[in-house]
């Protein structure tokens, strides 16, 4: 009777992750058609020049996982396109935590590199509170100012990183043709 009690959730399951799996690929299919182009991917708008670049460090990179895969370039902008995102759906905190400080040594030079200075300066700030409370398994509240100033901040980091990316070109050949059609 429990093996089949332990089947029977199993299966269960299964569907639950398949239906998961699925709806994921809709959303990316969603986002592929919203953010398809024609012609040359650096003719394109920021926000699709992002998204595919985006896309094609992660394919390339196992989603950062293999950031040693990634040139000096690319990793700056996988970075800065990490921070973006995570801040911005959770605040430092949420970026600390979510990617275990593995980008924490780049962080502040690569922000600087897409010269976003003023996100450099707050990123240092927010470095120093991380290092005092990075044992702490709670939200480290400490870091709500520096959120508050992220996101008052005129630098954009989706434009600058894409900047940064066309003044970049040839370090990025290699991707483009790739993992972007």
């Amino acid at each position: 009777m429990y093996a089949l009690v332990v089947r029977i959730l199993h299966k269960i399951f299964q569907k639950k992750a398949s239906a998961a799996s699925n709806e994921t690929d809709n959303m990316r299919s969603s986002l592929d058609s919203a953010y398809a182009f024609q012609g040359d991917i650096w003719e394109q708008e920021d926000e699709i020049i992002q998204y595919h670049i985006s896309n094609a460090l992660c394919e390339k990179s196992n989603y950062g996982e293999e950031f040693s895969k990634l040139n000096e370039y690319e990793k700056v902008f996988l970075v800065m396109d990490k921070l973006d995102m995570e801040v911005n759906n959770g605040g430092f905190d949420q970026f600390f935590h979510n990617t275990e400080g593995h980008y924490n040594d780049i962080l502040v030079s690569s922000a600087e590199a897409i010269k976003a200075y003023n996100i450099a300066k707050i990123c240092k700030k927010a470095l120093a509170i991380y290092a005092k409370y990075a044992e702490e398994e709670s939200p480290i509240e400490e870091l709500n100012p520096c959120d508050d100033a992220f996101y008052a901040s005129e630098d954009s980091i989706t434009g600058l990183s894409v900047q940064y990316a066309k003044e970049n070109k040839e370090q990025f050949g290699e991707l483009v043709e790739k993992y972007i059609k």
